[in-house]
């Protein structure tokens, strides 16, 4: 994308460019306008710290954009399978932020429809066998969910914005680094 620049952190990257690091300890400080941790929080044993670090590397004003998997009641083979260490609800996000040097700009649930398919999996006690998603992209089982999805996000922002919290599959919060 014109004017963007990329790099990521991937301990298991086998990728010679110098866009990726193996390591978060590799990346500059202060280097930063955005960082991204989608679905990364809940593989870190040690989430604070690492955290920490991360925002360290954001620039001032720059922001960081945080999605997690929601509700530790709903832990299951699932979360095994994927390697999770634990969910979240809004709360322990919002703690895991340092107290000086950020403001949160957003928090909240999304994936309503999602939370309540699992819900009822979840009290049905459905011990299905655990896999990847394997329908293409392109398929059109995937475009309906993908749409669906979509909508489920833009209903869950505009009652965020409105003030009424709905539960979700998935949390996200955006910080803004302020010093």
């Amino acid at each position: 994308m014109r004017g963007w620049n990329g790099e990521g952190v991937d301990k298991n990257s086998n990728s010679r460019t110098h866009n990726i690091y193996k390591d978060l300890s590799e990346v500059n400080s202060n280097n930063y306008d955005t960082i991204l941790l989608m679905d990364v929080l809940e593989h870190v044993e040690e989430d604070r710290e690492f955290l920490s670090t991360a925002l360290s590397k954001l620039k001032p004003d720059g922001y960081c954009i945080i999605t997690v998997p929601a509700f530790q009641f709903l832990f299951s083979e699932h979360d095994l399978f994927l390697d999770h260490y634990r969910r979240y609800e809004l709360h322990n996000l919002v703690k895991l932020t340092p107290c000086n040097g950020y403001s949160i700009q957003k928090v909240h649930y999304f994936f309503f429809t999602l939370f309540l398919l699992r819900l009822v999996q979840f009290f049905m006690k459905n011990k299905s066998k655990v896999t990847n998603w394997s329908h293409p992209e392109e398929s059109l089982l995937t475009k309906i969910i993908t749409n669906i999805l979509n909508f489920d996000y833009k209903v869950c922002r505009v009652l965020s914005i409105l003030n009424i919290k709905i539960p979700g599959l998935s949390c996200i919060m955006i910080l803004k680094r302020t010093t």
